[in-house]
């Protein structure tokens, strides 16, 4: 098992731009990371048909990703990110929630790195292309934080509110676990007119919604063993009460 996480350092450093069009690499780092080839496209899981849902996570204007659930799923996200050549950087105020993965999935190469603030994001480009993940839940920012060009900003909701419905509408991709019932409640309110707007309520246990312009699909994450080994079980757990928690 040490070798497959020798290679999958590897591959954090190698340069390996956006637009990826071929990739050589050895079968164990190919098993262990998500990735789908052409247009910075990442599998985010497969539908009940067994078909990749893939979708677009960089481009040259800013974009933003809303995750509602548990840091496991944004960590799965940053961890097929570095497939696709990106720098991850995770503002949070829970470090030690992040530390351990952090650790073993990047090793040395400071692909995946913490801070406290927003960084800067100037540096992002084509060919290395920035995810900036947003632990909301501890960083509690007031401000609107909004990247640059070839970098993507995801923001981790522990539960949907009335405080935050609002960003279903205005993210560019939208990925959703399992609801409790106030929250589809919510999800259908915002979503009102879309003719998507029931969607939420067809997630089972396990599974995704990924909403993207006007679509909407369930999937299921299907995490490999890799991915299962450093991130562990990504469902959302709930507590007696009916109210989601993070993990």
């Amino acid at each position: 098992m040490s070798e497959v996480f020798d290679d999958v350092r590897r591959a954090a450093d190698m340069a390996v731009p956006a637009q990826v069009t071929a990739a050589r690499t050895s079968a164990e780092v190919l098993a262990g990371i998500g990735l789908a080839v052409g247009g910075g496209g990442m599998i985010l899981g497969r539908d009940r048909d067994g078909v990749p849902v893939v979708r677009e996570i960089f481009h040259h204007e800013p974009r933003e990703i809303l995750v509602v659930g548990t840091l496991g799923l944004a960590k799965v996200i940053a961890f097929r990110a570095l497939a696709l050549g990106a720098q991850v950087w995770v503002e949070t105020r829970r470090v030690a929630a992040w530390e351990s993965f952090i650790r073993t999935s990047a090793g040395a190469s400071g692909a995946i790195q913490v801070v406290r603030e927003f960084p800067d994001t100037r540096f992002a480009d084509e060919d290395r292309p920035m995810l900036v993940v947003v632990d909301s839940d501890s960083s509690l920012s007031e401000e609107d934080q909004v990247g640059t060009p070839w970098t993507t900003v995801l923001t981790v909701y522990a539960q949907l509110t009335p405080w935050n419905v609002a960003d279903l509408g205005q993210a560019d991709l939208v990925v959703m676990q399992e609801l409790a019932p106030g929250e589809i409640r919510l999800a259908a309110s915002a979503l009102r007119g879309s003719g998507i707007e029931d969607r939420p309520a067809e997630v089972g246990p396990g599974e995704i919604t990924v909403i993207a312009g006007g679509d909407a699909q369930v999937a299921t994450p299907a995490l490999t063993s890799v991915e299962g080994y450093l991130i562990g079980d990504i469902r959302r757990a709930r507590r007696a009460a009916g109210r989601p928690r993070n993990g």
